[in-house]
C-alpha cells in the first residue's frame, strides 16, 4: 500500500465522518434544542439546527482522523510481521 493511498483513505474517511457528524449533529439539534444551547451557546441570530451541524461536522472529523490514523498505524505495525 502506497503512502498516497493512506493519506486518501484517512482524507476520505475523515470527510465522511464529517458528514456523517453534521448529520447527526442536526438531527440532535432538531430534537433536543437545549442540549446545544448548553454545549455551543450559539449568538441569537444563529440557528440552533445549523450551530449543531457545524459542531457535529467539526467532532465527526476529529473522531474520523482519530480512528483512520489508529487503524493506519495498526496495518503498518501488523503488516511486516505477515511477511
Amino acid at each position: 500500500m502506497t503512502v498516497l493511498r493512506c493519506f486518501s483513505y484517512l482524507v476520505g474517511a475523515a470527510l465522511f465522518a464529517a458528514v456523517v457528524g453534521g448529520v447527526f449533529g442536526s438531527a440532535v439539534g432538531m430534537v433536543s434544542p437545549e442540549l446545544v444551547r448548553s454545549c455551543a451557546a450559539p449568538p441569537g441570530s444563529t440557528s440552533l439546527v445549523r450551530s449543531a451541524a457545524a459542531l457535529g461536522m467539526v467532532l465527526g472529523l476529529l473522531l474520523g482522523v482519530g480512528a483512520m490514523g489508529f487503524s493506519l498505524l495498526l496495518v503498518t505495525v501488523i503488516k511486516p510481521r505477515d511477511r
